[in-house]
C-alpha cells in the first residue's frame, strides 16, 4: 500500500511538471533564435519572448541583437501584453532611430495603446497616448507602409475620446448638471470639429441648452446637427425639438 502510493505521489509530481512546459536550455544562439521563431509562429508568444530574452543575454552580432529586440517586441504585442510591447518598441526606435523598421515601430507603439481600450466609460489615457504616436507616425512617415492605417488609427482614435467626452457630457446631463454638460459638448466640438459622431454631440449640446432654457442656442446647435447630418438618427429629434 506504502509502495503504491509512493508510485502516485511521484507519477502525480511527473505529470505536474510536463504540464509546466518547461522548455530545454539551449546555450547555441542560432539554435536558440531558430526554436524561438519557431515557437512565434505557432503563437506560442510567452515561450517565444522568454527565449528571445534569454538570446539577449549572449554574445551575439550586432545584426542578431537589433533584430531580437524587434522581436521581442512583436512577442509581447502578439502575446497581448501591451505595456511591455510599447516599452519595447520604443526602446528599439531609441536605439535605432535611422533603421528601416523604426516607422513600423512607432506604429506598433500607436497600436499598443490602441489595443488597451475597454470602454468609453474606462480612462481613456491610453487612447489619447495612441492619438499622439499615431499622429507623430502621419506627419513623420507620410510615405511609409503604414501611412493609411496609421491616419485611419487618428480618426479611430479621435472618434472614441469624442464618444467618452459624450458619456461625461450625457453622465452631467443626467443629474441635471446642464451646465457642466453643455461645457463639455462645446469642448468637444472645439477639439473635434469634423468628427462624424458629432451628431450626437450637437444633439446632447442642444438638450442641455435647452433645460438652461437657452432656446436661441438650443435651436442653433440642433440647427447645425439637421444641416451637417440630415441622414443622423439624431435629425429628426432634432426637428422636433425646435418646433416645441
Amino acid at each position: 500500500m506504502y509502495i503504491k502510493t509512493k508510485y502516485l505521489y511521484f507519477l502525480t509530481i511527473v505529470l505536474f511538471c510536463a504540464s509546466c512546459g518547461t522548455l530545454p536550455k539551449i546555450t547555441d544562439p542560432v539554435a536558440l533564435n531558430k526554436r524561438a521563431h519557431s515557437l512565434y509562429e505557432k503563437k506560442q508568444y510567452t515561450d517565444a519572448a522568454t527565449d528571445w530574452k534569454n538570446l539577449q543575454k549572449m554574445e551575439i552580432s550586432p545584426d542578431l541583437a537589433t533584430e531580437t529586440e524587434l522581436n521581442l517586441a512583436d512577442a509581447y504585442y502578439y502575446g497581448k501584453k501591451y505595456i511591455e510591447a510599447e516599452a519595447a518598441y520604443k526602446e528599439f526606435r531609441k536605439m535605432h532611430p535611422a533603421n528601416e523598421k523604426a516607422p513600423y515601430a512607432l506604429f506598433q507603439m500607436g497600436m499598443s495603446n490602441y489595443k488597451q481600450f475597454t470602454g468609453i466609460d474606462r480612462d481613456q489615457t491610453a487612447v489619447k497616448n495612441a492619438l499622439i504616436y499615431f499622429q507623430e507616425y502621419v506627419s513623420t512617415y507620410p510615405e511609409s507602409e503604414y501611412f493609411k492605417d496609421a491616419t485611419g488609427k487618428v480618426e479611430e482614435s479621435k472618434t472614441k475620446l469624442l464618444q467618452y467626452e459624450q458619456y461625461i457630457a450625457n453622465f452631467y446631463y443626467r443629474r441635471h448638471q446642464y451646465k457642466a454638460s453643455a461645457k463639455r459638448m462645446e469642448d468637444a466640438l472645439a477639439e473635434y470639429p469634423d468628427n462624424a459622431a458629432n451628431d450626437r454631440t450637437l444633439y446632447l449640446l442642444g438638450l442641455a441648452r435647452t433645460k438652461l432654457k437657452e432656446k436661441d442656442k438650443a435651436n442653433e446647435a440642433f440647427q447645425k446637427l439637421i444641416d451637417k447630418f440630415p441622414n443622423s438618427k439624431y435629425a429628426k429629434k432634432a426637428k422636433s425639438m425646435i418646433k416645441k
